[in-house]
C-alpha cells in the first residue's frame, strides 16, 4: 500500500498489515512510551506501557501511571513519593522531572522506583558530592 486510499485487495499476498488499536491524538496530546528502570535488576530496563498525555504536571502523571500499572497487572511496586521520572534519550538517562513541572513533548520516559522518598534536594546532594554538573 503506497497511498492511504488503497484498498486491502491491492496488498501483495506476503505483505504484513499491522493494525494498532487506539485513538487519534487530539491537539496538544503526545503519545509517550514508559520504560521501567530497575537499577539492581538483571533486566534493568523493560517496556512498561504507553500513555497519552496533554499538559499535565508530573505528580498527576505519576498518579496516572500507578493506576494504569495496577489495572494492567504490571509486576512492580510503585509509590507516588518513591518514584522518579526521567527522559529517555536513546539508551541513556536524561533529565529528571520534578513534581511541579509540566510533561513536555518527549516520546520516551523512564519510570524509576526508589527505595526512599524522592525529593529534588536528594538529586542535588548527589551532584554536589560527586562534583557533576548535570542539568535536570
Amino acid at each position: 500500500m503506497k497511498d492511504l486510499d488503497d484498498t486491502l485487495l491491492s496488498i501483495e499476498s506476503k505483505s504484513e498489515l499491522i493494525v494498532r488499536v487506539g485513538r487519534a491524538l487530539q491537539k496538544g496530546e503526545n503519545r509517550i512510551k514508559l520504560y521501567l528502570l530497575q537499577v539492581n535488576n538483571p533486566e534493568f530496563c523493560k517496556f512498561m506501557m504507553e500513555s497519552i498525555v496533554a499538559k499535565i504536571r508530573v505528580r498527576e502523571f505519576k498518579k496516572q501511571i500507578i493506576e494504569e500499572a495496577k489495572i494492567q497487572g504490571i509486576d512492580c511496586v510503585l509509590e507516588l513519593d518513591k518514584m522518579r521520572l526521567r527522559v529517555k534519550i536513546g539508551g541513556s538517562l536524561g533529565t529528571v522531572y520534578l513534581d511541579d513541572e509540566l510533561i513536555h513533548a518527549c516520546s520516551e520516559i523512564y519510570v524509576e522506583p526508589l527505595k526512599g522518598q524522592y525529593t529534588a534536594q536528594n538529586d542535588l546532594l548527589v551532584r554536589v558530592i560527586f562534583g557533576e554538573i548535570v542539568e535536570s
